[in-house]
């Protein structure tokens, strides 16, 4: 499987429930990027449908997504949140912060899900499909 990478919060030692309070009581963490793989294999063999977008670029844009990716990799995320929290996005919205198009900036996570279904599978960025 192609490593899928996700946007989440960096919660130190803190026990789950304490962090899950926090973020629904809209209080932000840094952010950090993630191999999310296993997350989404599991739920793959669950029979939950995994939805992707390939986006097709030219070397230079690929370039410049892939040098901010690194950046993020990095530890200089923003932060994360819940939606409407005091961060910087979600892990849905994230990865606009590194130039990737994303299908929809609505942090409501059933109208993104709609958004995610009803957008082309394939999207070519700034270059003619052949």
């Amino acid at each position: 499987m192609t490593p899928i990478f996700g946007f989440n919060p960096s919660t130190g030692i803190d026990p789950v429930h304490i962090v899950m309070e926090a973020l629904k009581a809209r209080k932000s963490y840094p952010g950090k990027v993630t191999d999310d793989t296993p997350a989404f294999a599991m739920g793959s063999s669950y029979g939950l449908k995994i939805m992707q977008i390939e986006n097709i670029c030219p070397e230079e844009a690929y370039n410049k997504i892939k040098a901010e990716f690194e950046k993020a990799r990095n530890h200089t995320a923003p932060c994360y949140s819940f939606p409407n929290g005091n961060g910087d996005c979600i892990c849905a919205t994230w990865p606009a912060t590194i130039g990737l198009p994303i299908p929809s900036a609505d942090e409501n996570m059933q109208a993104y899900m709609k958004a995610m279904q009803d957008a082309p599978k394939r999207k070519h960025l700034g270059i003619k499909p052949a």
